[in-house]
């Protein structure tokens, strides 16, 4: 696989990337695929407004075209941080950064660097895009959002939820909205079954709070989740129970506008040794790329035209 691919498929590291490229040849400008996405809504001229968000995570996906200039903004789950109230500026350092912070952003003199004036406007623009995104957040109402499981993944979807619900009232109002979050914890190479017990009641509980909030605000037929990962398991147990890297995998899509409760693809005939299928262990040799499904969700997003599906 190396040779026709030049992707290692079995690496943790590897596979993340190209599940966030969608882009094996690294032939589009963009790194990611929802940043690509949007960059496609961006040419299309409607005057659509985009926006990227992750939560507790920074991820690839979310990188279209440097020459946009526009990148993703990272929040942690808890709310929205204001510079001045971090804990570093409480003490007697404050008055030590603030002396930093006249510096960057004074006048520009002979000994200043080339990039002073483009750092400043950025730090600045930040600043101001912060504190007013914690004051519109700190007004939205959404549901409660807990559950007899980790509060941590409850908090980052329902971050998700306030954002969606403030769309009108972040910049200028935002038209197409990509969000990212991410659930580690999966790989178990030992101890599966106990694994999984612990950690998809969580995901599940954090989802259904997600998707009743949506639901409830009307929402529903304008939101699309997809969940994925960066490879399969094995299905058969290795000698702690556990179970390894491999291939093909099962993902799931909804939305209030996707006709669900179908599986697409090819099932496996059989899961034994002689399957076609199977090169391994249960280890799936997928029919069905993980690409095709974001021609399906681009067409949603307002990507029609060929040219764009294809970039």
């Amino acid at each position: 696989w190396m040779t026709e691919t030049n992707t290692d498929l079995f690496s943790h590291n590897t596979m993340t990337a190209e599940a966030h490229r969608v882009d094996a040849f690294k032939e589009g400008v963009g790194q990611g695929v929802l940043g690509r996405l949007l960059d496609e809504v961006s040419r299309t001229g409607t005057g659509l407004a985009v926006s990227s968000t992750s939560i507790d995570a920074e991820s690839r996906m979310m990188d279209g075209d440097p020459s946009t200039g526009r990148l993703a903004d990272v929040l942690p789950n808890n709310g929205v941080p204001v510079f001045w109230e971090r804990q570093y500026l409480r003490s007697d350092l404050s008055e030590t950064l603030r002396g930093y912070l006249q510096d960057l952003h004074s006048d520009t003199v002979d000994g200043s660097g080339i990039f002073g004036n483009l750092f400043s406007q950025a730090f600045v623009d930040i600043w101001n895009k912060t504190d007013s995104l914690e004051t519109t957040l700190a007004n939205v109402q959404v549901g409660a959002f807990t559950g007899d499981d980790a509060q941590d993944m409850q908090d980052t979807i329902k971050q998700v939820a306030k954002l969606i619900v403030a769309r009108q009232e972040r910049g200028n109002g935002i038209n197409r909205d990509v969000f990212y979050v991410e659930m580690g914890g999966y790989d178990a190479h030992s101890s599966v079954f106990s694994n999984l017990n612990s950690n998809l009641p969580v995901l599940n509980s954090a989802l259904n709070n997600f998707w009743d909030d949506m639901k409830s605000q009307g929402l529903e037929n304008k939101v699309t989740v997809v969940q994925g990962s960066e490879f399969g398991r094995t299905i058969t147990p290795n000698s702690n129970a556990g179970s390894d890297h491999a291939w093909g995998g099962n993902y799931f899509v909804f939305g209030g506008e996707i006709e669900g409760t179908k599986i697409l693809g090819k099932y496996p005939e059989s899961f034994g040794a002689n399957s076609p299928t199977n090169i391994g262990r249960g280890r799936i040799l997928p029919t069905t790329s993980w690409d095709a499904l974001w021609y399906g969700i681009g067409q949603w997003f307002g990507v029609t035209d060929f040219g764009g599906l294809e970039r």
